[in-house]
């Protein structure tokens, strides 16, 4: 992203020959692309930002759409559950990350490099794009604090976890001194049905 930035401004200041500017435009495709590429991210097979349609690339190039580039994921938030009945969101949908109405990193470079090619329009084109730049990065925010909720909840999950273990270890030992007990009066009873048979007439 910073890169295009600073391709627009050169762009801007007009002194790059018309060459220089086909070459620029084609060099801002190419950040597109690695955008697209971005927003098809997987993890362990699933799109992370597909909202809750995981299976399939979120983003597609479409050059019928002014962005060039079709959202096909939906807006769902998906959430995990990591203690008791508390859930956390893990990630945000790409409709609010790439393509949140009037912040389209799409949009903002198509703009950009239409304004490379026809030499005009790079106020506009670049305020747009500095725009979805920093909405794209404030939502690292959103990502911080669920990692801050997630390491709060694995300190406490640790803490219940290590609190289970002594359970289970005080359980156990009364486990095995009631298995004891039963043994001892299972043999209680054994020598005493011994006994009583050897008291039987022949």
């Amino acid at each position: 992203m910073q890169r295009a930035l600073t391709l627009g401004v050169e762009g801007a200041n007009g002194t790059l020959s018309d060459n220089d500017r086909a070459a620029v435009a084609a060099e801002l495709q190419g950040i597109q692309d690695q955008l697209v590429s971005l927003g098809n991210t997987t993890f362990q097979g699933r799109a992370l930002f597909a909202g809750t349609l995981t299976s399939s690339p979120p983003f597609v190039k479409d050059n019928t759409v002014p962005s060039g580039v079709r959202y096909l994921g939906n807006d769902a938030v998906n959430s995990v559950q990591i203690g008791d009945g508390y859930q956390i969101p893990v990630n945000k949908p790409g409709s609010q990350l790439f393509v949140a109405p009037g912040h389209d990193i799409f949009q903002a470079m198509t703009g950009l490099t239409q304004a490379m090619q026809s030499n005009s329009g790079f106020t506009a084109a670049l305020s747009s794009l500095r725009d979805a730049f920093d909405y794209t990065s404030g939502q690292r925010v959103f990502y911080g604090n669920t990692l801050n909720q997630t390491e709060s909840q694995s300190i406490y999950l640790g803490s219940a976890k290590l609190q289970l273990s002594q359970q289970e270890n005080t359980l156990a030992a009364a486990d095995v001194s009631a298995a004891a007990s039963r043994l001892v009066n299972s043999q209680n009873a054994t020598n005493a049905t011994l006994a009583a048979i050897g008291r039987i007439p022949s």
